[in-house]
């Protein structure tokens, strides 16, 4: 399927939008604001949006401009 501009936007708003939800939801509890960031809470964030970038580029043709070497 090619990427139309309309589903890179909506892919874009997407990210957009999990990275804003994960940030109201730390944000939401004021009492912990000093704490140290949980390192399994970001691992699962930036993995979370690794795989949504990857699937971009998938969808982009990233695998065939690079001949599939990655």
């Amino acid at each position: 399927m090619k990427l139309t501009e309309a589903s890179f936007a909506r892919r874009c708003a997407s990210i957009a939008r999990i990275s804003s939800d994960w940030a109201a939801e730390l944000l939401d509890n004021i009492e912990q604001e000093q704490r140290d960031a949980d390192t399994e809470a970001v691992f699962r964030f930036t993995d979370s949006i690794r795989a949504r970038l990857e699937w971009l580029d998938n969808e982009a043709g990233r695998q065939a401009l690079k001949g599939g070497s990655e």
